[in-house]
């Protein structure tokens, strides 16, 4: 079984999901329950040689949504998206399991027919593919919302990585000691340009980012070391594996009393394993601070880093605290794709016109 398959695949339950755009008779489908049957319905219904049949049972024994469409029509011989009343009978078919399905995947690894787009936005109107995957060409997608409630929208593990830096308490603690000074006041927060996320719902938040990540992926969140203290167990009791702390060292010295800052910590956390591309970098990354950016904007250097580290072209990668936009220009820079979001106007006067350039 391919194994790029397998990572996007999403267990839901003991009970196989399906997905595949398959006709079957509406006594049986969504009733199955035991995985042996399943694969001798199956069979009944579609003549699979050997390989198809052994990855559909592989799929089944994990306890994934069992085999996109094109596992069985996009191969000579099945449906033929040329021909109008093939193309609807496979729509049909997509929108039926679509109805009983607990998980809606898309694959485009095969490419995408004019049928298979047809389907998605039938899909997509009937809410079942939520705010992910991207459209077919689509680099990056951009949403206003809360970042728990945009994670949320998304389909369950259509992510490949998320990395993000939330606005955390304790940089209201810095502002008033004085040692944050870019971050104006306003009546909402302590500063003009974002709310400050608080502590208290970190849990939604890691358990969001968990559902929409895809199995064995990473996820870095920025912080400092008060936070990332609070924030570890919370991320583990979430499900995430912590590994370490990896810390970034801006080069140049920051304000601060008792010993002043020039580092900030990088959370790695791993849903499943996920190998990095490169063993041999160390956990001290040494890149020069943003001066005269966007407040607390991160180098666009720091993220083509983890980006490199932890995802491959192709894949998305989501930040629902995008600041700026330095996650997305680094991705699109490394043809990767981007789901952003983020509340403040500011955010996205800003990082709009860098995404689209870096687009280009």
């Amino acid at each position: 079984m391919d194994p790029r398959r397998q990572e996007t695949m999403t267990a839901a339950s003991t009970t196989p999901t399906f997905t595949a755009e398959t006709p079957a008779p509406a006594a049986k489908r969504g009733t199955t329950t035991d995985g042996v049957k399943a694969g001798q319905l199956f069979e009944e219904l579609t003549q699979l040689d050997a390989e198809e049949l052994a990855e559909l049972r592989d799929s089944i024994d994990r306890v994934e949504a069992p085999y996109a469409s094109h596992g069985f029509f996009t191969k000579p011989g099945r449906l033929d998206d040329a021909k109008p009343e093939q193309r609807r009978q496979g729509i049909d078919a997509g929108l039926a399991w679509g109805a009983v399905a607990q998980l809606c995947a898309v694959y485009s690894d095969h490419g995408v027919s004019e049928g298979m787009a047809e389907g998605m936005g039938k899909h997509a109107d009937n809410g079942d593919l939520g705010g992910a995957p991207l459209s077919p060409g689509e680099k990056f997608r951009l949403a206003q919302m809360d970042a728990v409630e945009w994670l949320q929208s998304l389909q369950p593990g259509s992510v490949d990585l998320v990395i993000t830096d939330p606005a955390y308490e304790s940089l209201e603690k810095h502002r008033a000691k004085g040692t944050t000074t870019r971050l104006k006041v306003s009546d909402g927060s302590s500063n003009a340009w974002f709310k400050i996320f608080p502590n208290g719902r970190f849990p939604e938040l890691f358990a969001a980012t968990y559902r929409a990540l895809a199995r064995n992926s990473h996820f870095y969140m920025m912080c400092d070391q008060e936070t990332g203290f609070f924030a570890k167990p919370l991320a583990e009791a979430a499900g995430f594996k912590f590994w370490k702390a990896i810390v970034w060292d801006k080069v140049q010295i920051g304000m601060g009393y008792h010993y002043r800052a020039r580092h900030e910590w990088v959370m790695f956390f791993e849903k499943g394993e996920r190998r990095l591309r490169d063993l041999g970098i160390a956990d001290v990354l040494s890149i020069p601070r943003v001066r005269n950016g966007y407040p607390t904007e991160k180098p666009v250097k720091l993220s083509e880093l983890l980006i490199g580290q932890s995802s491959e072209p192709g894949e998305i990668v989501a930040d629902p605290f995008m600041g700026s936009g330095s996650v997305g220009v680094a991705a699109l820079q490394q043809c990767r794709r981007f789901l952003g979001s983020d509340i403040s106007d500011d955010a996205h006067l800003v990082a709009e016109p860098r995404l689209e350039e870096a687009a280009k």
